[in-house]
């Protein structure tokens, strides 16, 4: 339905979007887009068969499905890890790691803004799973500390400091 010389615009959106009801990630990759190169990638076969021919900007599509695949799954990833972290992160602790959650935003921020589809966002991806990976360590080890604090006190709870005996003369 485009013109001849360009690619579908489905592929000029970018990586990631925020949901607005909670704040969360969402891959931006378009449901029609992945049909398109599903049928395309039929209508390719047929067209070895010579009875159909592949619109050009198609045929540029599909020249990088399996680009586009590794990168969306590599964006999933992201959005699972991002997500997992929001969802571990309790509201008390969310002024504890602020910090580090806005840094990890800042990290994230190009893929909401100028990373499309049709980037090369290799480092991009590699630097964010990195980035979550990192902050969700580092929650993950608050948490473990919190605990373990919490088991000590506990202990002390149920230790008898002192022990009066009463002696009879």
């Amino acid at each position: 339905e485009n013109s001849q010389n360009e690619l579908p615009s489905h592929v000029n959106s970018a990586l990631f979007n925020r949901s607005r009801k909670s704040g969360l990630l969402e891959s931006n990759f378009d449901s029609e887009l992945h049909k398109l190169i599903g049928e395309g990638t039929y209508w390719q076969k047929i067209m070895s068969l010579g009875l159909a021919t592949v619109p050009p900007q198609v045929s540029k599509l599909l020249t990088r499905k399996e680009q586009l695949r590794i990168l969306r799954e590599n964006v999933m990833l992201i959005v699972r890890d991002y997500n997992n972290i929001k969802h571990t992160v309790e509201d008390k602790e969310l002024p504890l790691f602020a910090e580090h959650l806005g840094k990890l935003d800042g990290q994230i921020l190009p893929g909401i803004r100028k990373y499309t589809w049709v980037s090369s966002a290799d480092a991009f991806v590699h630097g964010c799973r990195f980035e979550c990976k990192k902050v969700f360590e580092e929650v993950k080890s608050f948490q473990g500390n919190v605990q373990k604090i919490y088991m000590e006190f506990d202990k002390i709870n149920r230790t008898i400091l002192t022990n009066v005996e009463k002696v009879l003369y």
